[in-house]
């Protein structure tokens, strides 16, 4: 715990030091900054939550990186200052630098795990999955497919399994999920469509749920797939097809 009466002390020096030439030095100063968050700091200290947003557009990828990861504790809490981290978050979401758009991602995805059907009716954040899933790059597409299996294994899990009323706030977002991850079975990459035949039989329609409760999820997932979905599903079924009989001749 820092005393307050300290923490007054070394404001202006931290001030100077987000402002500095130094890569390193903005880099230790955020850290620190970082570490004293809280909604209290921030109303106390508005310049310092200034020069913190700006830091997402810093010049050195590995300060926009460490604005990325420590906007963790404001998204996983319900805090005032939510939405302005959301802003900056989406800001950031084509990032010329491959690892900070990762770290964009997976932000959401923890957020996500905490409490999914925050991301799913939060426009910018559903919408850095959104066009995430279809990035150049494999891990940061890989990451963003991950979100969305949390999100539909958690919505079928407390809405099939528990057989629970759907809200219609979250029907077409999540219809939107289904979609996108089958999207993904375009992909050239084989990496990509392996990925996704595992996500179909874990998180799209578990295999491990009771017959009858797979059937469900089943013909709800059929009834929500555009024309591009369904064919990427009949591909993805002839493809599994193909490959169990070539199994079952060997």
């Amino acid at each position: 715990v820092i005393a307050p009466s300290c923490v007054k002390l070394v404001m202006p020096t931290l001030e100077g030091k987000l402002q500095a030439k130094e890569e390193g030095n903005r880099l230790k100063a955020l850290d620190m900054l970082i570490r004293l968050f809280s909604d209290e700091f921030v109303a106390e200290f508005p310049q310092l939550w200034q020069q913190y947003k700006q830091r997402f557009a810093d010049i050195a990828p590995a300060i926009r990186m460490k604005c990325v990861s420590g906007s963790k504790k404001f998204l996983n809490n319900d805090t005032q200052y939510r939405d302005e981290i959301i802003q900056s978050l989406f800001a950031r979401k084509r990032d010329s630098d491959e690892s900070v758009r990762l770290q964009v991602v997976a932000v959401v995805v923890d957020a996500a795990r905490k409490d999914w059907k925050m991301v799913l009716t939060t426009p910018l954040l559903f919408d850095i999955l959104k066009e995430r899933n279809m990035d150049t790059k494999y891990a940061i597409r890989k990451e963003a497919l991950q979100g969305f299996s949390l999100i539909h294994k958690s919505y079928v899990t407390e809405y099939f399994q528990q057989n629970q009323f759907i809200p219609d706030e979250i029907k077409e977002p999540i219809a939107v999920v289904k979609n996108k991850i089958l999207h993904g079975y375009y992909m050239k990459n084989v990496d990509d469509k392996i990925l996704i035949e595992r996500v179909f039989v874990t998180c799209l329609v578990p295999y491990n749920m009771d017959t009858k409760t797979r059937m469900k999820v089943l013909y709800q997932l059929l009834l929500d797939l555009d024309e591009y979905a369904n064919r990427a599903f009949i591909e993805l079924q002839r493809q599994q097809t193909k490959l169990r009989k070539l199994v079952f001749d060997w």
